[in-house]
């Protein structure tokens, strides 16, 4: 009982956050440099997925979900993106923040006309939220090969901004 109303309290004050401040971009908290914290995820196939796995490699994480506006309007540069850089070994994880009680199922539903998303798609914990400091969504992270903070962004993000981003990221030794 104690953990749906921690769960239900969550997701309603990131709900809240997003409405009130997730039309604007303001910075994330996690601060540059930074070690990102540690999150493994479920996968839709039912396969589990972490960061560890990536030890080395760039990734981009944007933590999202499927009633945010936003969230929706950038996704399709977000895929885009993932598949310009795969082949550059960045790893791109849509961290998906909806209720647990019925995630699988809503993003299942809103990957069907974006196919290329699904095998993206990392179904997260509550906690990640708590963990990566996100109030509002969406928010995104790029982790360097060391896994640290190389930049962070609230609100919508666009295809030529995470472009310019993943080549310095990549471009550093």
């Amino acid at each position: 009982m104690k953990r749906q109303l921690l769960r239900t309290a969550i997701v309603g004050s990131l709900f809240f956050g997003a409405i009130l401040l997730g039309l604007g971009s303001q910075e994330a908290t996690l601060e540059k440099g930074s070690a990102a914290p540690s999150l493994a995820w479920d996968r839709l196939d039912g396969s589990r997925g972490e960061l560890t796995q990536h030890a080395g490699q760039v990734v981009l994480i944007n933590f999202w979900t499927t009633w945010c506006p936003p969230c929706r309007e950038e996704m399709p540069a977000l895929v885009a993106v993932a598949r310009r850089f795969g082949e550059r070994g960045v790893v791109f994880v849509a961290a998906n923040l909806d209720d647990a009680a019925e995630q699988k199922e809503a993003v299942a539903r809103y990957t069907q006309p974006l196919p290329e998303l699904a095998a993206h798609t990392a179904l997260v914990p509550p906690q990640a939220a708590l963990d990566f400091q996100v109030d509002v969504f969406p928010t995104t992270y790029v982790l360097d090969r060391q896994g640290a903070v190389a930049w962070a962004h609230v609100g919508a993000v666009t295809e030529a901004q995470l472009a310019e981003v993943l080549e310095d990221v990549l471009a550093a030794p």
